[in-house]
């Protein structure tokens, strides 16, 4: 009885370990589908960026024709300088909007980027502490068996000439 006893809590160990083992490496891989999750969604987000400010620069050009001739419509010689002035400065607010939605898009793809890495060494740490949690298991385990087998043989639950047979 002891004997079988010590070998289940052997195998349990040993079952316990690959669990923690494998444990390990489903978060890794978790880890790195997530990651490769978050470099998709900072690659959207960058096309997108690009085609915004693509479209935005398109209606402000559309925009500024629609100005000038609305001035010329109106007689103001487009080379006036107030008229100058108020196209000009119309330009740069409507660049100054479009780089704007530009940098926070790309502030969003960074940060979309610095979470893949995160993803990446959380499950490589994940897989690691699997592997020692697994290592650390069987150790325990074979402590835990070599501390019954010499409890059996001391109390004469164990006969050591029983496990070696035919052994000389």
């Amino acid at each position: 009885m002891g004997q079988a006893s010590a070998a289940i809590a052997a195998i349990g160990g040993v079952i316990a370990a690959y669990g923690s083992y494998q444990q390990g490496k489903a978060q890794e891989y978790a880890a790195e589908h997530n990651a490769q999750v978050a470099r998709n969604q900072a690659k959207a987000t960058e096309e997108e960026a690009r085609e915004n400010s693509k479209r935005q620069r398109g209606n402000n050009e559309r925009m500024l024709a629609t100005m000038r001739a609305n001035l010329a419509s109106q007689g103001t010689g487009l080379s006036d300088g107030s008229s100058l002035a108020i196209l000009g400065e119309t330009a740069s607010e409507l660049e100054l909007s479009v780089l704007d939605n530009y940098r926070s898009a790309e502030s969003q793809r960074s940060s979309l980027l610095n979470q893949a890495s995160t993803e990446i060494w959380q499950g490589k740490e994940a897989k690691r502490a699997g592997t020692i949690n697994a290592f650390s298991g069987l150790l325990g385990t074979a402590g835990k068996a070599a501390g019954n087998y010499v409890d059996g043989v001391n109390s004469g639950a164990f006969k050591p000439s029983a496990l070696y047979r035919g052994r000389k």
